[in-house]
Parts: C-alpha cells; structure tokens; sequence
C-alpha cells in the first residue's frame, strides 16, 4: 500500500481501524507512516 494512500483515505474519513482491514495492513504500520510523516508536516515550509 503506497504511503500516499493512507493519507488519502484518513482524509476520507477511514479509521485506522477501517484502513487495517481493507488493505493487508496492521494497525502499527499505519501508525508507523504517520509519526514518519509527523515532523515534515510539522515544519514551516522553506522559500528561497
């Protein structure tokens, strides 16, 4: 399941729950891509 998408679909509404059981996925993996994405998001985006 590409990272991408489980943005996309959080961003639909899904739960981790609902996630973990429509795509072959366990609950840590998702919460795996969101604490690796969490610092980035958290940043000021850099201009120049």
């Amino acid at each position: 399941m590409p990272v991408q998408m489980v943005f996309e679909n959080l961003a639909a509404g899904m739960s981790v729950g609902e996630i973990t059981e429509v795509f072959d996925v366990t609950p840590e993996e998702v919460t795996a891509v969101l604490r690796f994405a969490s610092p980035s998001l958290a940043k000021a985006p850099a201009f120049g």
